[in-house]
């Protein structure tokens, strides 16, 4: 295996001198990806019999592999029984239009795409129950993944997921949309849950990996595997486990995470707030019962925005958030009274100091900018070095407009939006340009240190040499703090380590800075199988929390319907008490208080004053939770869901609501 490694490192310097002597960027990836990956692939097999490791993966069947198919195999180590497993992958095709779930086939494991728009997330014919599918083996079940991108998978506990699916007038295609984690009112929020991406391209290079980029919740494992031997097979980037150890239990991450997160020098201490607990009363004082998630700082960000609107109401803890100014406090900065954003401006307005930029826009050549700071407070210019006839001569980042947020996540829309960069444009230079500031952020490495060669060069063949640098403060920067990413930190060594680096996506660009454990195999070339029909095992990991239970038995309680508007179409509550079932049609002039409430209750809504035809959802107040009453999860359901709001006066043993005005119905 040494010698394999190092021909494969020879083997990677040659082409890069050879890059280099013809006048070619070493840096880009295109200029040897081809001839690399070929070779690569023509090895593989010799690699993995030199590697002679057993797969860690007892009891599993090596599945034979399938023309145009991915084989998938998920492994049920957590402990729970597989019935209460559910599994929904959704994706696009090559055309990249209109979105798709996968619809597996329960005797083959054969998926098929089929339309979100005909579809719903919680039929039970795409949210499958894990039981349901062929078996795989022990504890293990077969999926065969047929060719898409943006490939996505969920695993959840207890419940199926609830996706929106709607019509987006902008693109003019149907989308699905993920479930989220920044709003209360989002159906999926006390179910425990985990995403993995699976893209299986038009060359049928299939790209995977675990993913933390927004949240952990679950524990999950992801390797690659030969047929029929059962072998690891090294990926094309000599990969061949990522993720979690398998025998890593969610609550031994989500200790290990929390401890991590107290790493923090801000006041007040602000990362901790990333953990969303689970109260078994969250009316009474008490420790949480377990965590629904931790998520990155950049989607705390938007909890808290989002709980500014529709907060839990009558909250013994209320949940905290992330401070959306981090980086603007001039009370908890980098020097006294200043904040991270004005000691970066003051380190780039003092001599000589300046950060280079080398840069690959998608389809023009490479330039580099230099950055230093302008006259104006808060304004960096980058100036183009040499010239280019698209790129733009001069991009200007405003500190003063770019957003805590937005540096975390480095998406180029919220730079443009925020008037953090001109000219706002998503153009392939900004885009660049924000995604490699982001990672330098992230590493600790904004203000880079002194040893590091400049120019700073956008790809990760460049940054794999300063994995053991990362997460640091950088000089200067030296108070409170951290003034880098502490949950992508806190992650990286939870993770299974290759090269003394855990690899995992933990942050959205992790894979610039070489840590993202991207597996990439090569599935068939033409219409022939790779001879060693790798295929990959998603295993879940042991789940030793407790599970929430948000819809269990509750009350009696006292619930108090707010009047509706007199223009409204009539809506009905339709609830127990221990007299029986009962129906109230909401008044309009004046609140009803309706006692000895039992378990949830349901509220009709009527499509027009005459009643012909409803919609229904069940709402289960003790976590102030509403859930469609059928699988359907479309844009008219959540805004009659989240039309449902409760209000001050809640308090565990009374609740109260308001009900929006259906007239004209959704």
């Amino acid at each position: 295996m040494k010698f394999i490694n190092a021909f494969l490192t020879s083997l990677a310097t040659l082409l890069c001198l050879t890059n280099v002597a013809a006048g070619s960027t070493p840096f880009a990836p295109a200029q040897f990806g081809t001839f690399y990956d070929n070779f690569v692939y023509d090895q593989q097999t010799l690699v993995a019999t030199a590697l002679q490791q057993p797969a860690p993966t007892s009891g599993v069947i090596p599945p034979r592999g399938m023309l145009n198919f991915a084989p998938l195999v998920i492994t049920n180590n957590s402990g729970l029984d597989p019935s209460t497993l559910y599994v929904i992958g959704k994706g696009q095709t090559l055309a990249a239009q209109d979105a798709f779930f996968l619809q597996p086939n329960l005797s083959t494991g054969v998926c098929t795409l089929v339309p979100g728009q005909t579809n719903n997330s919680a039929d039970p014919n795409i949210s499958v129950q894990l039981s349901s599918l062929p078996s795989a083996g022990t504890n293990s079940y077969l999926l065969y993944v047929p060719q898409m991108i943006s490939g996505r998978f969920y695993i959840s506990v207890n419940s199926p997921l609830y996706m929106e699916t709607l019509f987006n007038a902008n693109t003019g295609y149907f989308t699905i949309n993920d479930p989220s984690q920044t709003t209360i009112q989002d159906p999926n929020y006390y179910t425990l849950y985990q995403d993995f991406e699976f893209t299986l391209d038009a060359k049928y290079d299939l790209y995977a990996n675990v993913t933390n980029v927004d949240y952990f919740s679950l524990p999950l494992t992801l390797g690659s595997y030969t047929f029929p031997t059962g072998n690891l097979f090294p990926t094309l980037d000599n990969l061949t486990v990522v993720g979690y150890p398998t025998n890593l239990a969610r609550s031994s991450i989500l200790s290990s995470i929390q401890t991590g997160l107290t790493n923090d020098a801000s006041t007040p201490a602000q990362w901790a707030n990333l953990t969303i607990p689970f109260y078994n009363n969250p009316y009474t004082a008490s420790p949480p019962a377990t965590d629904l998630r931790i998520l990155a700082a950049k989607l705390s960000i938007a909890l808290g925005t989002s709980l500014l609107g529709v907060p839990f109401q009558g909250a013994a803890s209320p949940q905290q958030s992330f401070n959306a100014l981090y980086l603007q406090s001039t009370t908890s900065g980098p020097s006294v009274s200043t904040s991270y954003m004005q000691q970066l401006y003051t380190y780039y307005n003092t001599s000589p100091n300046q950060l280079q930029l080398t840069i690959f826009p998608a389809g023009y050549p490479q330039v580099t900018y230099t950055m230093v700071s302008s006259a104006s407070s808060g304004i960096l210019n980058l100036a183009l070095q040499g010239t280019s006839s698209a790129a733009p001569p001069q991009i200007t980042i405003n500190l003063n407009n770019l957003t805590t947020a937005s540096l975390l996540n480095g998406a180029i829309g919220n730079w443009v939006s925020n008037n953090a960069i001109t000219p706002a444009s998503t153009n392939p230079w900004q885009t660049e340009i924000a995604k490699l500031l982001s990672a330098l952020f992230t590493a600790g490495m904004l203000p880079p240190a002194a040893s590091i060669v400049q120019p700073v060069v956008d790809d990760s063949s460049y940054f794999s040499s300063y994995r053991s640098s990362y997460f640091a403060n950088p000089s200067g920067f030296s108070m409170h703090g951290p003034w880098y990413n502490l949950y992508d930190q806190t992650i990286h060594p939870l993770l299974i380590q290759t090269n003394n680096s855990g690899l995992g996506y933990a942050y959205d660009f992790d894979d610039l800075l070489d840590l993202a454990g991207l597996l990439h195999v090569n599935i068939q070339t033409g219409g022939t199988l790779n001879p060693s029909q790798p295929y990959c095992i998603l295993s879940l990991g042991p789940i030793d929390t407790a599970i929430p239970a948000p819809t269990a038995a509750f009350g009696p309680y006292t619930l108090t319907v707010n009047a509706i508007t007199p223009t409204s179409n009539p809506i009905d509550i339709l609830y127990s008490t221990s007299a029986g079932e009962q129906t109230y049609s909401v008044g309009t002039s004046t609140p009803m208080s309706l006692p000895g409430v039992l378990d949830q209750f349901t509220v009709k809504y009527y499509t027009t004053p005459a009643k012909t035809a409803s919609l229904s959802y069940n709402v289960y107040p003790k976590y102030q939770l509403v859930l469609p009453t059928t699988t359907r999860y479309n844009a008219t359901d959540v805004t009659l869901m989240n039309g449902i709001v409760f209000q001050s006066g809640t308090n565990g043993s009374t609740f109260v609501i308001s009900l929006p005005n259906t007239n004209p119905f959704p």
